[in-house]
């Protein structure tokens, strides 16, 4: 054995210092790997690590959900950042659908009504997160509405999670579903519902895939608390599309009712507390 490790030293020891540099990357020819291999590391020598800390504290430190005064302060500051540089920018205005939330309520009815907390929780540890100006989660192209009904639980409300509540006998027909992230894209889960004749739909993030039970949850670790949701728009809509020959800008984007097609009909939320909701449901018998 220490014959056989003294023979392998020898051999890495023996090849030329050079070598790596000079062999061959996919797509240059042999002769420009060395070049193209310096140039890479020079470019991989260029980001700062404070700058880059820069740039996210003026881009992210507030909120800028797109159409907001945030949204147009983070372009304006980007481009700022790109005419220092020496580059020729202008800012464009496009108008696509976006809706925004008003009113959201969601509660279990009887002597002790229960009222879920749509909003995520301030931490001491992140100052943004009691922003007053903070973007609640929310579905960004639900139906607007207002709908009593039992729950089910549909799991992760894919095809077939609804074939085995199926073949148990059990219909989600003028049911509100919940179903937790994962599996399925989120804006196919309320669809999906819909199409199985479900009048509202909560989504959640389950602590199995997203939260305690992988690792510690922030801020102590990476993963979610039981309060907070994912923020993302969910769209199962058709539609907003440019006028023909239009040119790009203000008033060039039809986001009409009528132009819509295929958007989802039901009320759909993201609800942080939809699994407390389940299980306050489940413990009154509103399965």
């Amino acid at each position: 054995m220490t014959t056989r490790a003294l023979l392998l030293s020898s051999i890495v020891l023996l090849i030329p210092g050079g070598a790596w540099a000079q062999a061959p990357i996919r797509g240059f020819p042999a002769g420009n790997a060395a070049a193209e291999s310096e140039l890479e590391q020079k470019a991989k020598a260029l980001p700062s690590a404070e700058q880059l800390k820069a740039y996210m504290q003026g881009m992210a430190s507030k909120p800028h959900t797109a159409g907001s005064e945030g949204s147009k302060a983070v372009a304006e500051y980007a481009a700022a950042q790109m005419r220092s540089w020496g580059l020729d920018v202008q800012i464009e205005i496009f108008e696509p659908l976006l809706p925004y939330p008003t009113v959201r309520l969601l509660e279990i009815p009887g002597s002790v009504p229960f009222h879920a907390q749509l909003s995520e929780p301030s931490m001491t540890e992140d100052a943004d997160t009691a922003s007053a100006n903070q973007v609640p989660p929310y579905n960004a192209y639900s139906a607007s509405g207002d709908v009593t009904a039992p729950m089910v639980y549909v799991n992760y409300g894919t095809p077939e999670d609804y074939a085995q509540l199926e073949a148990q006998g059990i219909s989600v027909q003028g049911k509100i579903v919940i179903a937790r992230y994962g599996r399925v894209w989120r804006g196919l889960k309320p669809k999906l519902a819909q199409d199985r004749g479900a009048v509202g739909c909560l989504i959640y993030s389950d602590p199995a895939d997203d939260g305690y039970s992988d690792a510690p949850v922030f801020p102590s670790g990476p993963m979610r608390n039981t309060r907070e949701a994912q923020q993302e728009l969910d769209s199962g809509c058709v539609g907003c599309r440019r006028f023909d020959d239009a040119p790009f800008g203000h008033g060039a984007y039809a986001c009409s009712g009528e132009r819509l097609t295929g958007c989802v009909g039901i009320v759909c939320d993201i609800a942080p507390d939809a699994a407390a909701a389940r299980s306050t449901a489940l413990g009154r018998g509103c399965w």
